[in-house]
């Protein structure tokens, strides 16, 4: 899967007939911040809304669940971009 909102999948490794990934570093994830402590604008709200939203839209439109998306699977680069990476299990059992 390539997609802008969409961690990268840099490998994948089978061991034990269990699928491991390799993504792109992403440092943190939304469940990780704080937000009781800062709290938004309306602005960045919709920044954040936006860039999610653009990865569901892109993850249904391969007819996948979100069912599974949740705070933890939200996360964020260094350099700020927004990207989803959900997707582990979804990946086929047939690739090992």
């Amino acid at each position: 899967i390539k997609y802008p909102n969409i961690a990268a999948i840099e490998e994948i490794y089978c061991y034990n007939d269990r699928i491991f990934l390799v993504i792109e570093h992403l440092g943190v994830s939304f469940a990780q911040l704080e937000f009781q402590k800062y709290e938004l604008k309306e602005r960045e709200i919709a920044t954040i809304l936006t860039e999610v939203l653009k990865g569901v839209a892109f993850i249904s439109s391969l007819r996948l669940s979100c069912k599974d998306l949740s705070q933890e699977s939200i996360r964020l680069s260094l350099d700020g971009n927004i990207k989803l990476s959900w997707f582990s299990p979804y990946l086929p059992h047939s690739l090992c």
